[in-house]
């Protein structure tokens, strides 16, 4: 029977956004009846991984993981390029998720689905199949298929999202522009299950703050439609934020987020976080919304399943 391996690494340390799309992943190898197994490093709360899907958390770089006859999937920034070596010798089928060419891989498939992958400039390699760009981008089920989004001619509702754990400590400061600049604007803010900030976030909430605790896939892909622009950090967010098409205000929180933020910017679907460019009009929110919507289309999950099950036959 075939089975998938997937390791990766998430918790109040570590961020979310490698779990989400190796959730998004094993949610389309379900589609076609193949199981995942997660291997985690991290400190995961119990409400973290879905309960269609089995997984153990503990430190996979320091102990043996069987992956023999299996399809591997590893995202993670722990997996050396000696550990990438072995477990590809090892494994039927590897899959590795990358971000910005991090080390040299030694086969398999190499994915890299950020705006802008293509031009990264990746060694040839012919034991090396790339899959490269936004049209293999993992999002997850709930974003495969997206209604259309209603684009109000009046601003109301601006979404705040850092991520699962906002490591950096951003909401409140958000908050409290958001305060000072636009009182009037309900503020929708994301409260994940790694955030240890939650009374600072209260301190500067009003009575036109909403905290919406740990939502699940189906919650944010709510948020989105419902508000009106959001502010987020420029991870794997950006890619659900585009695929319902909200107008995005984005804020540099990682090193490795500089080229997502300019690639994004330059094609006209994110903004500056300052809001100096100030908020814009209904016509260019909906531009806006083509934009994001025609880049992404829900349906990079499929193509990676279809490459790596078809692999492994």
């Amino acid at each position: 029977m075939k089975e998938v391996i997937i390791l990766t690494e998430a918790g109040s340390k570590f961020g979310y956004g490698h779990l989400t799309r190796c959730l998004a992943l094993a949610q389309g190898f379900k589609v076609k009846g193949i199981e995942s197994l997660f291997f985690i490093k991290g400190d995961l709360h119990a409400d973290d991984i879905p309960g269609e899907f089995k997984y153990i958390q503990f430190d996979w770089t320091k102990e043996k993981v069987e992956v023999k006859g299996k399809i591997l999937i590893i995202d993670s920034y722990y997996a050396d390029g000696n550990f990438c070596k072995k477990v590809y010798e090892e494994a039927e089928t590897v899959l590795f998720i990358d971000d910005y060419n991090r080390i040299p891989y030694p086969g398999g498939f190499v994915l890299n689905s950020v705006l802008g992958a293509d031009i990264i400039g990746y060694p040839i390699n012919p034991e090396i199949t790339y899959l490269l760009g936004p049209e293999y981008h993992p999002l997850r089920r709930e974003f495969w298929d997206v209604p259309v989004k209603v684009i109000r001619e009046k601003v109301m509702k601006i979404l705040i999202t850092f991520g699962g754990s906002d490591m950096t400590n951003e909401t409140p400061s958000v908050l409290k522009m958001l305060h000072d600049r636009y009182p009037d604007l309900e503020k929708h803010v994301i409260i994940g299950s790694g955030f240890s900030n939650i009374n600072n976030i209260k301190d500067e909430a009003d009575d036109k703050t909403f905290l919406i605790i740990k939502p699940d896939a189906e919650g944010m892909r709510h948020e989105m439609i419902d508000c009106d622009i959001a502010i987020s950090a420029a991870g794997q967010t950006i890619y659900e934020l585009a695929r319902v098409g909200i107008t995005t205000f984005a804020k540099k929180v990682a090193e490795n987020q500089d080229n997502i933020i300019h690639n994004w910017k330059a094609i006209g679907f994110l903004l500056d976080f300052s809001l100096s460019d100030k908020i814009p009009d209904y016509y260019s929110r909906n531009a806006i919304y083509n934009t994001g919507r025609s880049i992404i289309d829900g349906q990079g999950v499929h193509r990676i399943v279809e490459k790596l099950a078809n692999d492994h036959n």
